[in-house]
């Protein structure tokens, strides 16, 4: 799939972060720094961090730079985040942390959908 160059940096930028290469708790390089490594603007960067924010990945604040948050904090919900993960490897924790959400959701999602059923979604 095709992405425009926000889209491709939010994936470049996630991915560096569920991979480790910036590790929990440390800081972004600044704007310019990634500006040349990437090859974008400010303002992509400042839009691709603000993604990356609203995903649970980072957080801002003045005198401290944009961080990296710890996993539990990720959005583990969101399919980019989920992705990203999937491309570094899926650890045996993770794994048995989905299975466990699998099995307290979806008895109960088969419940609501049983209850919720007209004749014609039973047809």
């Amino acid at each position: 799939m095709i992405k425009n160059v926000h889209g491709g940096t939010v994936d470049l930028l996630g991915e560096a972060i569920v991979t480790g290469r910036y590790p929990v708790g440390s800081s972004l390089p600044p704007e310019p720094m990634l500006c040349e490594e990437l090859g974008v603007s400010r303002t992509v960067i400042r839009e691709a961090v603000k993604s990356l924010i609203a995903k649970g990945l980072l957080v801002t604040g003045p005198k401290v730079g944009t961080r990296v948050l710890a996993e539990e904090q990720w959005n583990w919900f969101d399919p980019d985040v989920v992705a990203w993960q999937s491309r570094a490897g899926l650890s045996r924790e993770f794994l048995r942390a989905l299975q466990e959400l699998r099995r307290l959701v979806e008895p109960a999602a088969v419940r609501l959908a049983a209850e919720r059923a007209t004749p014609q979604d039973i047809a």
